[in-house]
């Protein structure tokens, strides 16, 4: 994958699939943000933002929520451009 210098949301990456697809990302070199309605994505690995402490954020987002969903565009570009 080409991923360096990417910016990368994934919704549903508190667990399984996304959280997969989050650790992915950030090792290919995407700088991501990690986004559930629920629990926080570090339940899952609380190392994750440790090892990726400038690439990786969370910010909690229902998706069912157009405004919640404009916030977190927002966010991922505040955070990274």
């Amino acid at each position: 994958m080409q991923l360096e210098d990417k910016v990368t949301v994934i919704t549903g990456a508190s667990r399984g699939i996304g959280f997969a697809c989050a650790e992915r990302f950030l090792a290919e070199g995407s700088r991501v943000v990690l986004s559930d309605i629920g629990q926080a994505a570090d339940a899952s690995d609380p190392d994750l933002f440790r090892r990726h402490d400038a690439t990786a954020r969370y910010r909690s987002c229902d998706v069912t929520s157009s405004a919640q969903v404009e916030a977190l565009m927002q966010y991922a570009v505040h955070e990274f451009g």
